[in-house]
This record gives structure tokens, C-alpha cells and sequence, in this order.
């Protein structure tokens, strides 16, 4: 099979190398920190969301388990990811974190959130050198409780936004 980086060595300047696979009800993940000369191992008997790979990935890049992200992980594994309504891609020209997409109604709408924003920090973790997962894992969370995106416009203007993270419906889901 493959080995693959699905992008990381990019976003978070790591030569990182895995693989993960899974059927009927479990899941697994195996990577490596070739710089480091480290790799992880992990085995889940939920086969939902690719959660085992999420976690292989988070350990090899080294990022905090914390309860927030925790309970990210959980959510995933329900179905029920509550969070602001906001898509985020890496830049590749500049590899900056940017919004790509905004749903409506959500809070970040709600904000006045627009596409192109590049997202410098979110809370007090610089998204520099950061995977996507590990920046959206900030942003998602418990409902009801506060983040805070400090972001870029297109003219270098900085500005601050504290989001309240709900549950929000994705368009298709609407129709249901």
C-alpha cells in the first residue's frame, strides 16, 4: 500500500509519512517522524471519521491533547461536530491559513466573515506550522463556549472576533 503525507511535510514543515485503513468497525494508523526517527501506532474499534488517523497524526506533530480537542475527537465519532460555520485551506503560495468557505447563519456569518481572511491565531495558538486538522480541532467544541480568531484582511488589516461555536446544519442537511 501507499505510504502517503497527505499534505503535512507541507503544512507543518515535518517530513512526516503514514498510512491508515480500516473496515468494518475499526480502524488503524501508522506514521512516522522521519526527522525525528519516531513513529505511532494507533488502533480504534470505531471505524467513524477517521479518527485513529486524525490522532496518529496530531501525536506525530506533536499537538497538545487537550480536553477541547478531546472533545472534538468524540464529537467526530458521534456525528455532532459543533463549531462556527467556517472552511479554512492553506494558502500554497503563501501557506497562510485562510477562509474558504462561510456557511450561512452560522456565527461566523453572523460576524460578517468573509472568504479570504487569512486566520493568524486562534485563541493564542499561532496557526503557523499548523495542519488543518489541528486548527480546526481549535475552532470546534463544546456549543455554547467562546473562540477567539485573530485575522488578516486582504488590505493587512488585523482585527479580533470572538465566536460563540454552536451546531450548524450543513446545506444538504437542511433538505432532510
Amino acid at each position: 500500500m501507499t505510504w502517503m503525507d497527505r499534505g503535512k511535510s507541507e503544512e507543518t514543515s515535518r517530513r512526516l509519512l503514514g498510512h491508515a485503513g480500516g473496515t468494518g468497525g475499526y480502524e488503524a494508523f501508522i506514521g512516522f517522524d522521519k526527522e525525528h526517527r519516531r513513529g505511532v501506532a494507533v488502533l480504534s474499534n470505531k471505524g467513524v471519521g477517521q479518527i485513529s488517523e486524525r490522532l496518529g497524526w496530531f501525536l506525530l506533530e506533536d499537538v497538545p491533547l487537550t480536553p477541547e480537542i478531546a472533545s472534538g475527537f468524540s464529537a467526530l465519532s458521534t456525528g455532532s461536530v459543533v463549531g462556527v460555520g467556517l472552511g479554512i485551506k492553506r494558502d500554497q503560495p503563501t501557506h497562510t491559513l485562510r477562509t474558504n468557505s462561510v456557511l450561512p447563519n452560522s456565527p461566523a456569518s453572523k460576524a460578517g466573515l468573509t472568504i479570504g481572511l487569512t486566520i493568524d491565531k486562534i485563541g493564542d495558538v499561532p496557526t503557523a506550522g499548523k495542519s488543518i486538522e489541528h486548527c480546526t480541532s481549535l475552532i470546534r467544541g463544546q456549543a455554547g463556549t467562546p473562540v477567539r480568531l485573530e485575522l488578516i484582511d486582504a488590505a493587512g488589516k488585523r482585527r479580533s472576533v470572538e465566536l460563540t461555536r454552536e451546531k450548524v446544519l450543513f446545506p444538504d442537511e437542511k433538505k432532510g
